[in-house]
């Protein structure tokens, strides 16, 4: 069972990083994005009974700590451990490579971590399938779709509910790509 104590520490801790930054094109904290993804991550925890609820829990409301903030990988390595260090770490898009390089690092890095991980990545992505921001263009909404199939055709082992949650987001987003 994933502990209470330790969601609160860490939402308190991720809130911090994130203070001040709204979700893209929406005028709510970025807190929201990050509750939600960890909410769909933990559901699939409990319902499949992962062996590590708090890591699922854990790395969901500190994915984007290293990509978006100033937090580096040490300081989550100091604060939370290695195993969350390395899951946040694996999650975080490289930006030194070329953008079209970024997410295939990543899969491959989440795809060296547990289970845990490749499930928070499956739940990111499913959060993210919503309707798009208003100035991607037709060509982003379809090249965000090709690389969600990429993330579910790679992670989905991992979790039945989520591949299931994705799958449908997916689906449900094809009405973006009608112009």
């Amino acid at each position: 069972m994933w502990n209470p104590d330790l969601f609160d520490d860490t939402l308190h801790f991720a809130a911090s990083a994130h203070e001040g930054q709204f979700v893209p094109g929406k005028n709510y904290s970025y807190i929201v994005h990050l509750v939600g993804v960890c909410i769909e991550a933990l559901r699939a925890a409990v319902i499949e009974e992962v062996e590590d609820p708090n890591l699922v829990m854990q790395c969901a409301l500190l994915h984007d700590t290293i990509e978006d903030t100033a937090l580096t990988y040490e300081i989550i390595l100091d604060r939370f451990g290695r195993e969350v260090a390395d899951g946040v770490s694996a999650l975080t898009k490289n930006q030194d490579l070329p953008k079209k390089r970024q997410m295939e690092d990543s899969l491959e890095r989440i795809m060296q971590q547990k289970k845990e991980i490749w499930m928070v990545k499956l739940a990111d992505r499913a959060w993210n399938l919503r309707e798009p921001p208003a100035h991607w263009e037709l060509r982003k909404r379809q090249e965000y779709l090709e690389e969600s199939q990429t993330i579910l055709r790679l992670l989905k082992k991992a979790s039945p509910y989520l591949a299931a949650r994705l799958s449908d987001k997916m689906y449900n987003y094809k009405k973006f790509l009608e112009s």
